[in-house]
């Protein structure tokens, strides 16, 4: 079981980083098209169902691990930005918010992975 939140963890910061860090300066950040935020609650759902797929216990409790490692990915880039200019996260707590909200997919991913697997188990 602590292995699919150590992947949860990992999967959350990577797409993190990937999809809406990718190393850009925070002002190009903010410019960011909408689509992207989409495209990241895509992954989120996907990696949601992924990481919980055959999961007996603890479903949902592995996704809040996607979304603690979305805030600590982004809490590390937060310090980084700090360091050039003080001010660019002067709403730091509605950006975790809005994480945490892009993020939400992955429970509905959990919830189609318990489908699944319900209709795996009924079958067998």
């Amino acid at each position: 079981m602590r292995r699919r939140y150590i992947i949860a963890l990992g999967a959350g910061s990577v797409a993190y980083v990937l999809i809406l860090y990718r190393f850009l300066s925070y002002s190009q950040r903010n410019r960011l098209p909408d689509s992207i935020y989409l495209t990241f609650a895509e992954v989120a759902l996907a990696i949601g169902f992924i990481v919980t797929l055959g999961a007996t216990r603890g479903r949902y409790r592995t996704v809040a691990f996607v979304l603690l490692g979305i805030c600590i990915a982004h809490f590390i880039v937060m310090i980084v930005d700090y360091r050039h200019d003080p001010t660019s996260h002067n709403l730091g707590p509605i950006e975790f918010v809005a994480l945490c909200i892009y993020a939400a997919p992955a429970f509905l991913g959990a919830v189609i992975a318990q489908i699944v697997d319900y209709i795996r188990t009924r079958r067998a």
